[in-house]
């Protein structure tokens, strides 16, 4: 579970535990949390819609963590995608 300081009062959605991957406790809430990039180290927030996609459509397990902001997140994405082509 996320520390409740991160969350923004006032942001829960409804979460269906029946779609997520999880081991022990699924999200029965989604709320907007405020997280520091560890690449940039901006604050950025992690949107409860955006936590739905990533834990009930691609079906994250619900232990993984957003550690970047999503320009970081991108360029992350890039640079694995050229590692994996045999670029860089």
């Amino acid at each position: 579970m996320h520390p409740p300081e991160s969350r923004i009062p006032g942001t829960a959605i409804t979460a269906n535990p029946a779609k997520q991957n999880y081991a022990s406790f699924p999200f029965v809430v989604y709320f907007d949390q405020k997280k520091v990039c560890t690449d940039c180290a901006p604050p950025f927030i992690f949107f409860a819609e955006e936590q739905r996609y990533w834990f009930e459509v691609l079906r994250f397990n619900v232990n993984a963590d957003c550690v970047r902001c999503p320009p970081c997140r991108e360029l992350d994405r890039k640079k694995r995608r050229r590692k994996r082509s045999g670029g860089e």
